[in-house]
């Protein structure tokens, strides 16, 4: 599985860009992952992480709209935002799919993604075009 998520990433990644891991990133052997992956990596706090990797969450604006990083689909109703997290993987699809445009909910665990990193602008495309569906590039089906 590890090397299987590895191939994915490095398919879509590259060393310049900018990638948001949204918790439960590597329960032991950190060092030995973070490296094998491409891009300057930030780092939200995960339940399975090492205490001292990452912050609890983190705060986007991107083409006027406001994003939320957080591994916990915490509620966001006061904060005008879309939350992009994870940690309910696959489990609870009816109450957190990929893309919830009445609860501003983006879950993008890689069990939802097919193993692939979810890009920004996908997101952005999905809110303004009101779709609920991830689509991903044919080049990489």
């Amino acid at each position: 599985m590890n090397e299987h998520i590895k191939n994915k990433w490095n398919e879509m990644i590259s060393n310049e860009d900018i990638v948001y891991i949204i918790g439960d990133f590597a329960r032991r052997d950190f060092k030995k992952y973070v490296n094998l992956l491409n891009g300057k990596k930030i780092f939200i706090q995960g339940n399975h992480d090492p205490p001292e990797i990452g912050v609890k969450q983190l705060e986007l604006q991107l083409n006027n709209y406001k994003f939320i990083l957080s591994h916990y689909p915490t509620n966001l109703n006061s904060h005008n935002a879309w939350l992009i997290h994870g940690h309910v993987h696959n489990n609870r699809l009816r109450e957190y799919p990929f893309i919830n445009s009445k609860k501003r909910t983006i879950n993008v665990g890689v069990d939802l993604t097919k193993f692939y990193p979810v890009n920004m602008k996908w997101i952005l495309d999905l809110i303004e075009t009101k779709r609920d569906y991830l689509y991903l590039p044919s080049k990489i089906i």
